[in-house]
């Protein structure tokens, strides 16, 4: 088959928990991995995808255009639902659609294109296909039986100031109970704080004063000097307030230099 080209939209996969798979059950998770891979290739083979790479199991797939790889993630979501495990748990696979240019060299793609699929995927949960909005634009006049688009909002940025990928999800390939995917401004999310990495000492009495003024204001601002540890505190903070998870709203930091 020949190779996509120019603007293509690429389709990434790859099974959630499969590395707790493997060390519990080895052996079972061979054979399924094998029937696992044949549904996927299946799949992509019916609507025109070149499998460019596989990573363990994770496939990266491309196609000429979007609705090609729609109907293939559809296709290959049905596949895995429906298969019977007989030794190994369901497979809950994640999956992603994006679209762009990329760099093509000896049948690989390379570039940006290539790098915002695999963040988009990395942030999906096992039975959600999460869509880029460059692709979803693509996608606007969807048959009924390909299914709906959810704005979910932007994907986290890399770092402060730089923009983030307009994302989607198509609502008949999340399942019910499948976690939102970990994005901006989803109002379903609680915040968009990491995880503090490092222990926090000291200043007990400004984190009891911060940790009131989240409970009681819907803004509260941290002010200092650089280096006087606004951000530790505002990690530190986040973590440890008990009334977090029994907030009304959502918490959100913003950047400002």
């Amino acid at each position: 088959m020949s190779i996509p080209s120019g603007t293509v939209t690429l389709l990434f996969t790859d099974i959630e928990g499969s590395t707790h798979l493997w060390e519990d059950a080895p052996i079972d998770m061979a054979s399924a991995l094998l029937r696992h891979d044949e549904l996927m290739r299946h799949a992509m083979d019916a609507h025109g995808g070149y499998v460019f790479k596989t990573i363990g199991d994770a496939f990266c797939v491309a196609f000429t255009t979007g609705h090609a790889a729609l109907r293939a993630a559809l296709d290959a979501q049905t596949a895995l639902a429906s298969e019977a495990w007989p030794r190994v748990p369901r497979f809950r696979v994640r999956m992603a659609l994006h679209t762009g240019v990329c760099q093509e060299r000896d049948g690989d793609y390379f570039g940006p294109t290539v790098n915002r699929t695999a963040r988009l995927m990395g942030i999906g949960h096992g039975g959600q296909l999460l869509v880029s909005g460059v692709t979803s634009e693509l996608l606007f006049r969807l048959p009924p039986d390909e299914g709906l688009l959810r704005d979910l909002g932007q994907t986290p940025t890399a770092r402060p100031g730089s923009s983030g990928t307009r994302l989607a999800t198509l609502l008949t390939v999340t399942p019910f109970g499948v976690p939102v995917a970990e994005v901006l401004d989803n109002p379903e999310l609680p915040n968009n704080l990491p995880e503090l990495l490092s222990s926090f000492v000291g200043r007990d009495e400004e984190l009891n004063e911060v940790r009131t003024l989240i409970r009681e204001n819907r803004l509260v601002t941290l002010t200092g000097a650089g280096g006087s540890g606004k951000d530790s505190t505002r990690h530190a903070g986040r973590r440890g307030t008990p009334g977090r998870p029994r907030a009304k709203g959502s918490g959100w930091w913003n950047w400002r230099r």
